[in-house]
């Protein structure tokens, strides 16, 4: 059988792209391997002890693939990033990191020299003491009375100082430059975002997170600017007060390295699950979740603070008394609260294996049957409502 030049030619450039193919794709498997292979095996001791390209690329006019040698792996290879925290081992035990973290943490943050030493702020807060007030609905005397057996009292009593008398973001101190007052507020609401505004600060004030509105910037006082952010999918806003803003913001006071969190994950539902299971079987399971409403508003500020919390519209201020979720360490704050939280949940009352994410509450619960809620008039797991009648 003959061929044609034409078709000789077109056969060996076909030839020739599929063997140029070929080679990378052994190219690319050699480096796979390399990427999984365990430490102590080889892929020869599976697949014999070499692995070499099984066509000739001489006859192409390629360079020879060279025979692949496979090398022992140094280290074991780390699992594929979506693997990672998701792999078990057989014995589980149950885990509870935010709260056993208060056991070890260190106390909250005193207020620095310079601050308490602003005669300035001190001055303005004492002429104008209806402005400036301790806002919580903490039963602060229970709580501490509950930790009186915590291994940690220094931390524990940092975080009741902090509902007693307000507490500290963590700011050192105001940067080069900082001046004695400052406004940054902004006023560039649409008409339907400033109605919203209007009405949410007159809810803030019905709750006594904010103060009665005034005219003038006092001494002291710095105001940061206030949005109405669009939700996605509504046509509702949502109230932000940017901490962030401009050159004198209050976020630049707070190092980020100091306002870490501990929050609980899916890793560690999952090994309590695991736990539960080794001793229930095919028993059903409850799982659940709660939040707290309002969570970090719940948390008072230092008058120290509150003075620099200043919200502003339409030509009106109001102090901001309460934790912030724009602050920087408005997070931390809440965490190390609520971690106490936890940490009475699961030892005081026995709300065992009980986690947390920032202001969710989550577990699971081997009990079958569920227990009503009077408040709700609803029946939940019995965990669940322990938690809640706490």
């Amino acid at each position: 059988m003959t061929c044609s030049p034409h078709k000789s030619s077109s056969l060996h450039r076909e030839v020739n792209l599929r063997l140029v193919h070929l080679k990378r794709e052994v190219e690319n498997l050699e480096r796979e391997r390399k990427r999984f292979a365990s430490p102590g095996i080889e892929m020869g001791d599976a697949i014999g002890r070499t692995a070499s390209s099984s066509i000739s690329a001489l006859s192409a006019g390629l360079p020879h693939t060279p025979t692949l040698i496979v090398h022992k792996a140094p280290h074991a290879s780390k699992p594929p990033r979506f693997l990672r925290g998701f792999l078990w081992s057989g014995d589980q035990k149950p885990v509870t990191p935010s709260a056993s973290a208060t056991e070890t943490a260190a106390p909250l943050p005193s207020i620095p020299d310079h601050f308490l030493h602003d005669e300035t702020s001190w001055s303005t807060i004492r002429d104008n003491l209806e402005l400036f007030k301790i806002i919580t609905t903490v039963n602060v005397d229970r709580f501490e009375y509950l930790l009186q057996d915590h291994p940690n009292p220094a931390f524990v009593q940092s975080v009741v100082r902090g509902l007693r008398i307000g507490f500290w973001p963590c700011a050192e101190g105001p940067g080069e430059g900082y001046l004695e007052s400052w406004d940054e507020s902004r006023d560039s609401f649409t008409p339907e975002g400033l109605a919203f505004i209007k009405e949410q600060c007159r809810q803030e004030e019905r709750l006594g997170h904010f103060s009665a509105p005034f005219k003038d910037l006092l001494s002291g006082m710095y105001s940061m600017p206030i949005h109405a952010v669009p939700k996605p999918h509504t046509d509702s806003f949502r109230m932000v007060v940017d901490h962030s803003a401009g050159n004198y913001s209050l976020n630049l006071l707070i190092d980020r390295d100091a306002v870490g969190m501990h929050l609980d994950n899916v890793q560690d539902l999952a090994c309590n699950l695991l736990s539960s299971r080794s001793e229930v079987g095919d028993a059903p399971i409850w799982l659940f979740k709660s939040d707290v409403s309002q969570a970090y508003r719940q948390l008072p500020m230092h008058p120290l603070w509150q003075i620099k919390q200043i919200v502003t519209v339409d030509g009106e201020h109001q102090v901001d008394r309460c934790n912030n979720f724009r602050d920087r360490a408005g997070g931390f704050i809440w965490c190390s609260f609520f971690e106490l939280v936890l940490w009475i949940a699961i030892n005081i009352r026995r709300i065992l294996e009980l986690l947390a994410y920032v202001d969710d509450t989550f577990g699971h619960d081997v009990q079958a049957e569920l227990v009503c809620y009077k408040p709700y008039d609803a029946y939940y797991p019995t965990k669940q409502v322990c938690l809640l009648e706490l």
